[in-house]
């Protein structure tokens, strides 16, 4: 969990909620936050008896995302995207954009 966050959820009991707070996603989406503390475990060393289906829900979303990084890997060199010219100068997560050469 994020520091920042869990300073915040640190003292809520469950069915408090926060005070309001300022944040900002990396996206630079700027807003105004509440939290609700709906459910609450206390902090513990993750095992596979009382983790399981977190650690497996995490392993699977690590995997995907690495299916993903390697399909990119793989497909961005002959792959062609056109892409209009209001979004010309975007920075893409990966380098979609190539020069055409004539």
């Amino acid at each position: 969990m994020d520091p920042a966050l869990y300073a915040r959820v640190n003292n809520l009991q469950k069915g408090e909620m926060s005070d309001v707070f300022y944040d900002e996603e990396r996206g630079g989406k700027k807003m105004y936050k509440v939290m609700i503390m709906k459910d609450r475990t206390n902090t513990h060393i993750a095992d596979m008896v009382d983790d399981y289906v977190k650690v497996q829900s995490l392993a699977l979303q690590k995997k995907k995302q690495e299916t993903i990084a390697k399909w990119s890997r793989e497909k961005i060199g002959d792959t062609y995207i056109k892409i209009s010219n209001e979004f010309q100068k975007c920075t893409f997560e990966k380098n979609w954009t190539k020069e055409i050469s004539n």
